[in-house]
């Protein structure tokens, strides 16, 4: 049978005092640089969200600008932020966003709803009448239960 002696160290404590300083420093840098790590766009989605409920609507809009950083094509994200930026009364940027968005995702049918939000806003009609109308297409003809949308949507000739 083999007898393993503990090697004695025989480096000076205050070399030994440095080297767990070393090691502790590093594990707390770790633990500290986890922790600060990038954040997901879903974690950036769910602060904007919050933001946007609260009634920040540019810090919601810069959220889901990191949001798109992180995962460009994300449809939520893009619509969040023309929504935050609708509620800022930035119709144009707003509007750019969901014509970039419907060209991009042509099913995604919640962004023809806000368009029709917006251009409606702008003051644009027709052009709100042929994005909601497409919405409801998307839909299968089924609207939310919302008794306001329905409302618009019937003063609009669309039901």
């Amino acid at each position: 049978m083999l007898i393993y002696r503990k090697r004695k160290d025989s480096r000076p404590k205050v070399f030994r005092g440095v080297v767990t300083l070393l090691l502790l420093t590093g594990l707390v840098y770790g633990i500290v640089a986890q922790s600060m790590a990038a954040k997901t766009s879903e974690q950036y989605l769910d602060e904007a969200t919050l933001d946007f409920s609260q009634g920040h609507y540019r810090s919601a809009a810069k959220s889901y600008r990191k949001a798109l950083k992180v995962n460009p094509t994300e449809p939520h994200a893009y619509l969040g932020l023309s929504m935050a930026l609708k509620a800022e009364g930035k119709l144009g940027e707003s509007l750019a966003i969901l014509s970039n968005l419907v060209e991009l995702y042509p099913n995604f049918a919640p962004a023809y709803y806000n368009l029709g939000e917006v251009k409606e806003a702008q003051g644009d009609m027709a052009g709100a009448k042929q994005a909601y109308k497409h919405y409801i297409e998307l839909q299968g003809g089924k609207l939310p239960p919302s008794p306001e949308i329905r409302i618009k949507f019937r003063k609009m000739g669309l039901l």
